[in-house]
């Protein structure tokens, strides 16, 4: 028997190329990060997403998207007819003329800011990456981009925990009523600055979930409606840049191994989904997960009482 998922949102990784070369970064990101689809293939791959998904939420990442900023908007712009949208980015390539094409665009736009001043972003992110987000950010406000539809998303390392308060302050002063916060998690280039797991819960995150469970953080967080998100229910479709098909985001080799349920240059999208490869990538990824989860993230979705749902 088969299993056929139902997936609410495509996770589309179009390009391996970032500006930026991060400690955290997952997929090993980098400025000689392999290209990715070309515009063309990106426009089937939009149209088979729609045929065998429906007018599913897409999410355009990378890499870095904007490092190919033309492909990047030319394919928002086509998606933005039928499919509700989000735009990862770390910010630091929005230039006023991006800033305004994406005015025009009904879409999120989740920008990564992981510390909460130059120094604790830039430990992560590079030197001078933070005030380059930062002026992204006021690139987009002064186009006419809503700010209710700009999100920060950070990703904590263990020695930032403190500075979770300081980062939803900055989100304050910026306007931003949106925020998704998770530790780091420890895959791709974080296995070169972090431990890895070593136990569920894992040691160096413990201090980021207690502090979510302190009196503390109700008191300091009281103007914001917070909740966990699970990311184990298999409703994310990953497309990686170079075509592989997953389920759900690998975290190393034998996750990647277990996972993959096809590739884009072997196959169409509504192939894959029928294959009985992708049931077998699902069913083998709960075994993996009842030895005892290798990833203990805990992340948390703040949206600001003032948004009126």
């Amino acid at each position: 028997m088969l299993l056929t998922p139902r997936f609410d949102m495509v996770l589309f990784l179009m390009t391996n190329i970032c500006n930026l070369t991060c400690k955290h970064c997952y997929v090993n990101s980098s400025p000689r990060g392999e290209f990715g689809f070309s515009l063309n293939k990106m426009e089937t791959v939009l149209d088979d997403i729609y045929q065998s998904i429906g007018p599913v939420r897409i999410a355009l990442s990378g890499g870095e998207p904007l490092a190919r900023p033309k492909d990047a908007l030319a394919l928002l712009r086509r998606a933005n007819r039928v499919h509700p949208l989000l735009l990862l980015t770390n910010g630091t390539l929005i230039s006023r003329t991006i800033a305004e094409e994406l005015a025009e665009l009904n879409l999120t736009i989740r920008i990564s800011i992981d510390g909460s001043n130059p120094t604790s972003h830039d430990y992560v992110r590079g030197k001078g990456s933070f005030l380059k987000s930062i002026k992204g950010i006021e690139r987009l406000r002064s186009s006419g981009f809503s700010i209710e539809n700009i999100e920060l998303f950070a990703m904590i390392p263990p020695e930032h925990v403190k500075e979770l308060h300081e980062i939803v302050s900055l989100a304050e002063s910026l306007g931003i009523v949106r925020l998704k916060i998770e530790p780091i998690a420890k895959t791709g280039r974080a296995n070169e600055y972090w431990l890895p797991y070593e136990s569920n819960p894992d040691p160096e995150t413990e201090e980021y979930r207690r502090f979510f469970n302190s009196d503390l953080a109700s008191n300091l967080f009281s103007s914001w409606d917070i909740n966990e998100i699970r990311d184990t229910a298999f409703n994310v479709l990953n497309i990686y840049s170079n075509g592989d098909v997953v389920p759900y985001t690998y975290q190393d080799p034998e996750d990647r191994e277990i996972g993959l349920a096809g590739n884009l240059n072997d196959g169409t999208l509504e192939e894959i989904l029928k294959s009985k490869r992708m049931s077998d990538a699902i069913v083998g990824k709960f075994v993996r997960m009842s030895r005892g989860p290798s990833r203990s993230l805990r992340a948390m979705r703040f949206i600001h009482k003032s948004v009126q749902n």
